[in-house]
């Protein structure tokens, strides 16, 4: 975006969006669970093939089950999730949200660090946003982790069905 000096067409975005949650399901699936915990475009890479690569590993955690929260607090405002900043422990869906931040940012411009935690409808910023990508973003960023998708092979599936309607 910084290099073209405007967004990016929202299929070829939903497209790189797919890529990452492959990477996060992969993250997820191993055991223990590594969540990333610094998804945000400057940590999305695209290869000259149109493949996506995630960098900067920094602050990724092992999941630990039973705990209430992280020991330490670690994000950036704006796309880390509401419990990387002492609300709960940070699980997969902490790095959904992440996504869904990133995916707002990406088709419209926004910069979500304006209202941590609140951002506007995308389709208001943005009106060719379809309104089914629209809801997309909605559900992967809601506060509370139970409302969001509750893996990234859930929302992977959701991207795809969006992806496969965009002309």
């Amino acid at each position: 975006m910084d290099r073209l000096g405007k967004t990016i067409p929202i299929k070829e975005v939903v497209g790189w969006m797919i890529q990452v949650c492959d990477v996060l399901n992969y993250l997820h699936m191993r055991n223990p669970q590594i969540i990333f915990r610094d998804l945000k475009p400057s940590n999305i890479m695209i290869t000259p093939e149109n493949q996506v690569k995630l960098i900067d590993f920094g602050i990724a955690r092992i999941f630990k089950p039973g705990k209430s929260k992280d020991t330490a607090q670690y994000g950036t405002m704006g796309f880390a999730a509401p419990e990387q900043f002492g609300t709960g422990q940070t699980d997969p869906r902490s790095d959904i949200y992440s996504l869904g931040v990133t995916l707002f940012y990406l088709i419209t411009g926004h910069d979500p660090a304006q209202s941590p935690f609140n951002l506007p409808r995308a389709r208001i910023i943005t009106p060719s946003v379809p309104d089914a990508l629209d809801q997309v973003i909605i559900k992967a960023t809601r506060s509370s982790p139970l409302e969001r998708y509750q893996s990234a092979s859930e929302l992977q599936t959701e991207l795809r069905r969006v992806h496969n309607s965009i002309d």
